[in-house]
């Protein structure tokens, strides 16, 4: 007797109104601490341009949302960013930023960030 398989479903959740690091929500006006990275050269992100995705942070041990940026905005015509995160303050900010560098460094000692 043959069993049906399971598909495994995608569930999108809505990190708009999330911090990355800290992963509380978004209160209306209140302060955020943002910056962007840029992709990899051989990195295909036109399926999920202009929308929220989440990434591991080996080095941190946490996945966290990113905005990927669309072709038109100006984080990315602008400035070249290809992801950008949103934080509640500055030491979030840091220590995001130290978990995203430290990745990127461990990138490209294993050779896969060329």
């Amino acid at each position: 007797m043959k069993h049906k398989r399971r598909r495994r479903q995608l569930v999108q959740k809505d990190y708009t109104k999330t911090y990355a690091w800290c992963l509380r929500r978004i209160p209306e006006e209140h302060e955020r601490f943002d910056f962007g990275a840029k992709a990899a050269p051989n990195v295909d992100l036109s399926r999920v341009e202009g929308t929220m995705i989440e990434i591991q942070l080996v080095s941190a041990e946490k996945t966290v949302p990113v905005g990927v940026t669309g072709p038109d905005s100006p984080a990315r015509k602008q400035q070249g960013f290809h992801f950008y995160f949103m934080t509640c303050s500055e030491d979030c900010c840091r220590q995001l930023q130290a978990a995203v560098s430290e990745d990127t460094l461990l990138g490209h000692a294993l050779g896969l960030n060329e």
